[in-house]
């Protein structure tokens, strides 16, 4: 957790405030995966790259939906078709050929999931991993816990400061509470290459770190 020092002001002749500013950190398992890979063809004409990518598209959604679970979807989150050049010294272009890119993300409620998925897409036909990814659905519940633990060290700092200034601490002038996602925590891969031959390709969640910040104003009574 870190404390900001506090600052003393005077918004007025007869208004004197402390402001104090703390955090409170915490690191939570997911209780969310996002597995998202990508389908890529190339053909000499952008129909047949963009039929053969649409077949095979179609052969990994049905994979990937038989190894999800309840509530889990897999949906397109990207789709291209582009021309790609080939350039000589004297820079003149020839067209190689069309790419096309499909990109579909799976999203999974149960994280240790993750390697069984991607072994499904690579298998069926997916030839790139783009990202894998691990979230908590609904932070509210870890939020509240910690926002009244960065209040209450934002109180204990301005009780300190204002006894080391010699003036009364008063009541409460403005609270700002804040929390949020840190992706601090990133999947770890136990296999420098996907191996088609294990059983499931080995995924380790890595942790979702959440930060509250709070800054609080109080007002000051007379110092002594």
């Amino acid at each position: 957790a870190a404390l900001a020092f506090p600052a003393l002001s005077e918004a007025s002749e007869n208004e004197r405030t402390l402001t104090v500013r703390a955090s409170a950190v915490v690191e939570a398992a997911p209780d969310t995966a996002v597995i998202t890979f990508a389908v890529e063809t190339m053909a000499q004409s952008a129909k047949n790259s963009a039929a053969t990518n649409a077949r095979l598209s179609e052969e990994v959604f049905n994979a990937v939906r038989k190894v999800l679970g309840p509530g889990d979807k897999a949906e397109t989150s990207s789709f291209s078709v582009t021309p790609v050049y080939d350039y000589d010294k004297g820079g003149r272009q020839t067209l190689r050929g069309f790419q096309t890119v499909h990109q579909i993300k799976a999203t999974a409620a149960k994280p240790s999931s993750a390697g069984e998925i991607l072994d499904a897409a690579m298998a069926s036909g997916a030839n790139r991993v783009v990202a894998v990814s691990f979230d908590i659905k609904d932070i509210s519940g870890h939020c509240e816990g910690l926002i009244k633990t960065a209040a209450e060290r934002a109180l204990s700092l301005a009780q300190a400061a204002s006894s080391a200034f010699g003036a009364p601490l008063g009541a409460v002038k403005s609270i700002v509470p804040a929390c949020a996602r840190e992706m601090d925590g990133q999947p770890r891969f136990f296999a420098a290459e996907m191996r088609m031959k294990s059983a499931e390709t080995p995924v380790e969640p890595g942790t979702v770190r959440l930060r509250s910040e709070v800054e609080a104003v109080y007002f000051l009574g007379d110092g002594k």
